[in-house]
């Protein structure tokens, strides 16, 4: 069996990739620049000192930690709609996702760093076939 997988990326890799795209635009001359350039509003994350500082297992026993000891899940469950100063950045970063993506009915689509499900909850109403992945168990429970 042919399995197609994407892998859908956090929101801040997301950023990242489109501020650096913009960059090789302006630099290429396709774009207007502006008078300051884009920075993140967020800062960005220094994956070499993340490797450095932290082990893969406490990473995953943070996640838990964190998915498992939510009192309410209703921010998490109302995604993208969560909150109106995050619902903008959320579907703005979603869509420029998927306009990256060559999505078809039927695609296998990896949801990895799922979380609550709220992108997969989105990609099956396009026709895909997600399979979710989060190293918190409690993050990937029915609620």
């Amino acid at each position: 069996m042919n399995l197609n997988v994407l892998t859908l990326r956090h929101p801040i890799t997301l950023l990242k990739m489109g501020y650096r795209k913009l960059r090789s635009r302006l630099h290429a001359g396709t774009a207007t620049p502006s008078s300051t350039p884009a920075t993140p509003s967020e800062p960005l994350i220094d994956v070499q000192e993340l490797i450095r500082n932290h082990s893969i297992e406490d990473l995953n026993r943070s996640a838990e930690a964190y998915f498992s000891t939510l009192k309410s899940w209703d921010f998490h469950l109302s995604k993208p709609f969560c909150s109106t100063a995050e619902a903008p950045a959320l579907l703005i970063n979603f869509a420029t996702m998927l306009q990256g993506m060559r999505l078809a009915p039927g695609l296998r689509v990896l949801d990895f760093g799922a979380g609550s499900g709220w992108t997969s909850r989105f990609l099956t109403q396009l026709g895909c076939e997600v399979i979710l992945l989060d190293v918190s168990a409690s993050a990937l429970r029915d609620r």
